[in-house]
């Protein structure tokens, strides 16, 4: 199995899966300056823009160029000090679009939403897995293990442990993403899930993350895996299916202010699943009239309060 597989081959793995996933793969170096095919001007860009003004000219079709220009001005210029606020200000635009001011020919000013996700169809957006991706800091260069790109935005990072180190645990790939984001918060702006593995185990969590709050993602579409199926493999079949990533960046993610700072919380499987079974009962019952509406709550434990936040945030009654 993967335990003997050394930290290069499950990463090679992985970009395997993304590819059966239907993700582009690239290697880093290829798309990074002085490469084959290169994708940034510098190692500090993190945005692949190419990627993603094709993707929004595709997205947003009726709009003018000036619109789409003004959206990548305001993805690219996010940066604050409080890297959870601009977190929370990308996460807005991702769920909501991004709100423009544009000149009409005749000098009037009109306001335009850019939307900057396909949440229908998935072929409209552009998926790429990177690995081996330089990000260059001030003085920092750090090198994140795997990087995924929806429209040329990084909103995924994957740092894998040597399975074959018995040193290599998951707390050392947990406390290597703390360092990310303290050397290369720039990555971390637009960041939705963080995945972290040592061959045993993969959690899954966000920025804001404690070690306690990474959880594991344990089922494909809300089945159950096969037995043997490594739970790595599981992790990126599981939380990067197109449809289930779009729907966890859009519907189950949720930032609370707890008094000093924002906290992000993404959903567990359990609560995600639970969810998708309420939404489509519902939706059923209201196609049948009948309005009792068996919602079933058996997870003990598993965030009550925050699973019918979820839930009530996607019934649009």
């Amino acid at each position: 199995g993967l335990n003997m597989l050394s930290e290069k081959e499950s990463e090679e793995a992985a970009l395997e899966w993304f590819r059966e996933l239907g993700y582009e793969t690239a290697y880093g170096p290829d798309i990074s300056p002085g490469g084959d095919k290169p994708e940034r001007n510098s190692y500090s860009q993190v945005i692949l823009l190419k990627r993603l003004r094709g993707a929004l000219l595709r997205i947003n079709p009726k709009l003018p160029d000036e619109a789409i220009e003004e959206a990548i001005h305001r993805i690219l210029n996010i940066a604050s000090p409080d890297l959870a606020k601009s977190n929370r200000d990308f996460h807005l635009m991702l769920r909501e679009g991004v709100r423009v001011e544009i000149t009409k020919e005749n000098g009037e000013t009109t306001g335009e939403i850019v939307n900057l996700f396909d949440f229908e169809d998935l072929s409209n957006n552009d998926w790429l897995a990177v690995n081996q991706f330089t990000v260059i800091e001030g003085e920092y260069k750090r090198i994140p293990d795997i990087v995924i790109f929806v429209n040329g935005i990084p909103v995924a990072v994957i740092e894998l442990k040597d399975p074959s180190d018995i040193r290599a645990t998951l707390m050392k790939a947990y406390n290597k993403i703390q360092n990310y984001k303290h050397d290369i918060p720039s990555l971390f702006y637009y960041n939705e899930i963080i995945l972290i593995s040592d061959g045993n185990e993969a959690k899954c969590g966000t920025i804001t993350s404690h070690w306690e709050r990474f959880s594991p993602w344990k089922t494909i579409r809300g089945d159950e895996p096969p037995k043997e199926m490594m739970p790595l493999e599981v992790g990126i079949r599981g939380v990067f299916d197109k449809n289930v990533l779009l729907e966890l960046m859009r519907d189950f993610i949720s930032f609370e202010f707890d008094g000093a700072r924002w906290i992000k919380k993404l959903a567990m499987y359990q609560q995600r699943d639970a969810v998708k079974i309420a939404v489509d009962a519902t939706l059923e019952t209201i196609k049948s009239k009948d309005k009792r509406i068996g919602v079933i709550w058996h997870a003990q434990g598993a965030g009550k309060s925050l699973t019918m936040v979820f839930y009530l945030s996607l019934i649009h009654i």
